[in-house]
């Protein structure tokens, strides 16, 4: 089968490798619909030791049909349309029986979208393998992964409804918090200096939206607009830069609660206001991944047809241009490109 293998940084490859099989337990699934995320960009731009400890073979959004199922299968049979997660946690550790899925110490991650087929792990046929619903077009299936991230750290924050938040980037994830936190009905402003993703920002149930110009003044116009002067009750940091979690931090109401969700480069830091979290008691917190239920609500998330969802992609591949798209030659402003093998 042919699949995209990463061999370091910049090194990327089309191979044909070895036709598979799947073992007891195990699903082989045939990759009918992928699409890329920034996380791809980055393991090419600067290599990724997760995804070259597991083959090497790019790709953790994807979604497709049942080739083959392997002894004791029998939730799912050949010729089935599902969505198989890209991990899975072992429901037996210290961090599952606390009900923090998305920290488990044995998580197992299964990569491998951008190829023809790809073997799913038993544990995740177990616990994170779902049946692709007859209205879900299989095109956006794959958007489930960061929208089940989403909808993870939304759940995390458990806002009320009709709280105002505030969404700093309107990026594929800033959109999708953006719906994660509309779906809770909470008023949500969104913050970015792009125009043409502040107009798509409405689509996903924004209510108002603020063009980002400069870090201070930025702050003042938020703090001015929501709430009554107050700021948000809730901040959600979708850029992955110190410098948006900096922002962050200063932007929430006393009493609010920041939610650092975009990742940063290993070894970044932020500077933290004390008074901020001492005196103004604001909660700070991190969110990373999914779980189970959170891909199980994307699903059912992304059968509601008034949400643009197919904005979200701006153009389609084969493997043999994906390296141009990670490289940034190929659509270069998309949002999400979609690889067909």
């Amino acid at each position: 089968m042919r699949a995209a293998v990463l061999h370091g940084v910049g090194d990327l490859r089309v191979e044909e490798l070895e036709d598979l099989a799947p073992g007891p337990g195990e699903v082989l699934l045939g990759i009918e619909s992928a699409l890329t995320c920034g996380t791809d960009r980055k393991a090419y731009l600067r290599g990724h030791p997760r995804y070259l400890r597991s083959g090497g073979v790019l790709g953790h959004e994807y979604a497709g049909r049942i080739l083959a199922t392997g002894r004791g299968v029998t939730s799912v049979k050949e010729g089935d349309r599902v969505i198989a997660a890209n991990s899975a946690p072992c429901g037996g550790c210290f961090q599952c029986e606390r009900e923090r899925w998305s920290l488990c110490e044995n998580l197992t991650y299964v990569f491998g979208g951008f190829a023809e087929a790809l073997v799913v792990p038993s544990v995740v046929v177990e616990h994170n393998l779902h049946l692709l619903p007859e209205t879900l077009p299989m095109e956006i299936a794959p958007i489930y992964e960061p929208l089940a991230c989403a909808l993870k750290a939304v759940r995390d924050l458990a806002p009320q409804a009709s709280s105002q938040a505030l969404v700093l980037g309107a990026g594929a994830l800033g959109l999708l918090l953006t719906a994660a936190l509309a779906r809770r009905g909470v008023e949500v402003t969104v913050l970015d200096p792009h125009p043409d993703r502040l107009d798509l920002a409405h689509g996903y149930g924004a209510t108002a939206v603020i063009a980002a110009r400069k870090e201070s003044s930025d702050v003042a116009t938020v703090r001015a607009t929501i709430n009554a002067g107050r700021g948000p009750e809730l901040v959600i940091e979708a850029v992955g830069q110190p410098a948006a979690w900096a922002l962050a931090l200063e932007m929430s109401c006393a009493g609010g609660a920041v939610c650092l969700f975009g990742g940063c480069a290993a070894g970044s830091s932020v500077e933290l206001d004390t008074h901020r979290v001492h005196y103004e008691e604001v909660v700070v917190r991190g969110s990373h991944h999914h779980d189970p239920f959170a891909v199980a609500e994307a699903i059912e998330l992304l059968q509601d047809r008034s949400v643009p969802w197919k904005q979200l992609i701006g153009g389609e591949v084969g493997l043999d241009d994906l390296e141009r798209v990670l490289a940034g030659e190929l659509y270069p402003t998309a949002l999400k490109v979609a690889v067909r093998a």
